[in-house]
């Protein structure tokens, strides 16, 4: 944090010390803002919660974001600056990131990637992430463009913990996310009224696997040009075996590597789905790399 910035104790934060200079978002339960921070000038990104307009459920859901995200130190989330509570507003103070969401740099691209692009602005610093967040037990259950952010220096930066998720600490059982990203045990979930609901319901819960299916689901879109499946994801069938991605038509020019990676990850199963680790050892992300070393290596 820019040391102009910094605070003795959380009381000593206003809404006042950020002067608003645009609107990024509105959602269901906040509003996120850009601001400039009047005390040391720097651009910081305001999420905003009226806790008191919340029902009990989607309270419970911001105050885990703010658990989650607080915790969270890696080169490749943004960062959580500080948060406070003025009335019966709850603000989260973030990093901006100037670069733009990787949705807005598809389409600049034309909508598709090159496997290159893919690979190496997105992929492979996603998948260290990922591989961060579960080692902690942490799901993040919305892997999609928009929550995707790039430096002006194109460093990959994972944001918007809002429906992110403890797995040592609690169940994932709530159909939370974005649609065409789903994985099918997300989808087969069913909505909740209050935070307890389904918690004990052994049969609902999953696993950091449903980031995986979401990650294969992003990857073909960044390929091909628009998700795998816009109506949702395939039922999830007891006992349904192999890759929802099978029967996908890619451009001939992707590579069967790439290809086998998307398979991969859009396993019916979630227990056949690779972990991030396993991912960042896939024989298409290894081509990449030993690519990548041969165009620096000194001739």
């Amino acid at each position: 944090m820019p040391a102009r910035m910094r605070r003795i104790s959380q009381w000593q934060w206003s809404i006042c010390d950020f002067e608003v200079t645009r609107n990024i978002h509105k959602g269901y339960s906040g509003r996120v803002y850009k601001a400039s921070c009047t005390f040391s000038g720097n651009d910081v990104v305001l999420k905003v919660y009226n806790l008191s307009r919340l029902s009990k459920f989607l309270q419970n859901q911001v105050l885990r974001e703010l658990d989650i995200h607080s915790r969270l130190r890696h080169p490749g989330i943004v960062h959580l600056l500080a948060a406070f509570r003025e009335g019966n507003n709850l603000v989260m103070v973030q990093e901006y990131i100037r670069g733009g969401s990787l949705d807005r740099i598809r389409r600049k691209l034309g909508g598709r990637m090159t496997e290159f692009q893919a690979m190496h602005l997105v992929l492979i610093p996603l998948l260290r992430v990922l591989i961060h967040l579960h080692e902690r037990g942490i799901v993040h259950r919305d892997i999609k463009p928009d929550n995707l952010l790039f430096t002006e220096n194109w460093q990959l930066k994972l944001c918007d913990f809002g429906v992110s998720i403890c797995l040592r600490e609690e169940r994932a059982v709530t159909r939370n996310g974005t649609h065409e990203y789903f994985a099918p045990e997300v989808n087969r979930c069913p909505q909740k009224n209050l935070p307890e609901d389904n918690k004990d319901n052994l049969e609902l819960s999953y696993t950091p696997a449903v980031d995986v299916w979401s990650l294969g689901a992003l990857m073909y879109e960044l390929l091909v040009g628009f998700t795998p499946f816009p109506g949702g994801p395939p039922p999830q069938k007891v006992g349904a075996r192999g890759s929802a991605g099978a029967a996908l038509a890619f451009p001939a020019g992707i590579s069967q590597a790439a290809r086998a990676f998307v398979r991969d990850c859009l396993q019916l199963d979630p227990a056949d789905r690779p972990t991030g680790q396993q991912l960042l050892e896939h024989a298409w992300v290894m081509e990449a790399l030993v690519a990548a070393e041969a165009l620096i290596a000194p001739k």
